[in-house]
């Protein structure tokens, strides 16, 4: 697969209903994590991984959509150097 095809993979699955469904439910996840309601040092560290997984996740749109403006950028000026 080819790294335009890579991105453009992702842009179709980010318009999906489905796709938006998903980050709305792991939103709903992650502001029910409550830091202060944890019993002992074990929950944190639980609560920080899975924080920490949820907002990976959250931000890949963002992450992608920003590597792929990079991308056509540096196409973009590759080609005119052609």
């Amino acid at each position: 697969m080819d790294i335009e095809k890579y991105y453009e993979n992702y842009i179709d699955l980010f318009q999906q209903e489905g796709w938006m469904q998903l980050l709305d439910e792991l939103k709903e996840f992650s502001d029910s994590i409550k830091i202060e309601s944890l019993s002992d040092a074990r929950d944190l560290h639980l609560a920080q991984g899975r924080l920490d997984v949820l907002r990976m996740v959250l931000s890949w749109e963002d992450s992608i959509k920003n590597s792929y403006v990079l991308f056509l950028q540096e196409e973009t000026s590759n080609e005119t150097f052609v």
